[in-house]
């Protein structure tokens, strides 16, 4: 009779297991970096990194026990209302596919929970449509879906998708990209006259001055310093992420907001987006049509629906409604602790 595979959870030193780790990553996540970089990028270069990870063990009578799977704990800052908080963010939750039964992943998420609340206000994650339930039977509760906002910038690739590549596809593209653009010209103007928009290749000492200006507009926002941005958007990571900056006439060394944009074919990803709430309009305005001209078809926007920390950019984007639609919501939903349960 074969022996039952029993499992255990552990605490690590992140560099002991670093290989193993990057070998669950390699074979059950999809990353937009090599493995093993992606494991110094997360355990050491990262601004706050965490100083252990969770690993699960293998074990089977009479063999040494065998990592399949794991977890992080990054230490995230956030600003809530005036005060400022410590969060644990569980990632890269990975299990071996013949070890992905509910008591494994159920043990590395629990074991999260109780590390990520140890020294930090709350807990939270984003869990793929597979692993909500194993988050719901963890103790988190589903704060609201991240949903995909778009914004159509050139019309003909989406009416061939029906038309094919036709010449009435080719001409009605050509029709509603005029009409739209004289549409929001007006407006367009009005900003161009008010604010400058630049981009630039990384961020400067100005994003910690825009940080410490604007973090109380929002009811809840994470940590957005120039060190942070840095490294979340330019370590390592495959494609140019661009900071698109905005300021005032006659202010260019202060910040009014920015964006940070990738762009992957034809379409412009707003990886990230903040500033004071009365620029978000201003920053998009001048922003789409720029990215338009580089060559994009399209832009989009992750955010979450019912947080009202992202309020003054939902604004934003409501403001500039033509052609913007909400797409389906994805498979992904953002689950929160706080030590007394969910609130």
């Amino acid at each position: 009779m074969k022996s039952p595979t029993t499992y255990a959870v552990r605490e690590a030193e992140p560099r002991s297991v670093a290989s193993d780790v990057a070998r669950i990553w390699q074979e059950n996540l999809t990353l937009a970096m090599d493995s093993r970089a992606r494991c110094d990028w997360v355990y050491e270069a990262a601004p706050d990194p965490p100083a252990r990870v969770l690993v699960l063990d293998a074990s089977i009578a009479g063999a040494d026990p065998v990592i399949v799977g794991t977890a992080g704990i990054a230490r995230r800052r956030f600003q809530v209302g005036t005060e400022q908080r410590s969060a644990g963010h569980l990632v890269d939750l990975a299990v071996a596919p013949a070890h992905r039964a509910l008591g494994p992943a159920l043990s590395l998420v629990r074991e999260g929970r109780r590390l990520a609340l140890v020294g930090h206000d709350f807990a939270y994650g984003f869990p793929n449509a597979k692993a909500r339930g194993v988050f719901r039977r963890a103790g988190y509760a589903a704060l609201g879906p991240v949903t995909r906002f778009a914004r159509v910038l050139r019309h003909r690739p989406y009416l061939e998708r029906y038309l094919g590549a036709t010449p009435l596809a080719s001409a009605g593209g050509v029709l509603l990209d005029r009409a739209l653009s004289l549409w929001l010209a007006p407006r367009r103007l009005r900003t161009a006259l008010l604010y400058r928009l630049d981009l630039a290749d990384e961020p400067d000492a100005r994003f910690d001055e825009l940080w410490q200006r604007c973090k109380c507009e929002y009811d809840v926002v994470s940590w957005r310093g120039a060190a942070l941005l840095r490294w979340r958007f330019l370590g390592g990571h495959r494609g140019r992420r661009r900071f698109a900056t905005l300021t005032r006439r006659g202010e260019a060394r202060v910040l009014a907001a920015y964006a940070v944009v990738e762009t992957q074919g034809t379409t412009a990803h707003i990886r990230d987006l903040f500033g004071d709430q009365a620029s978000l309009g201003p920053l998009l305005d001048l922003l789409l049509p720029r990215l338009r001209a580089d060559g994009a078809s399209s832009a989009s926007r992750l955010g979450l629906r019912r947080a009202r920390a992202h309020a003054g950019q939902s604004r934003a984007l409501v403001r500039d409604r033509s052609g913007r639609r909400q797409l389906s919501q994805g498979p992904t939903m953002v689950y929160v602790q706080c030590p007394s349960g969910p609130q």
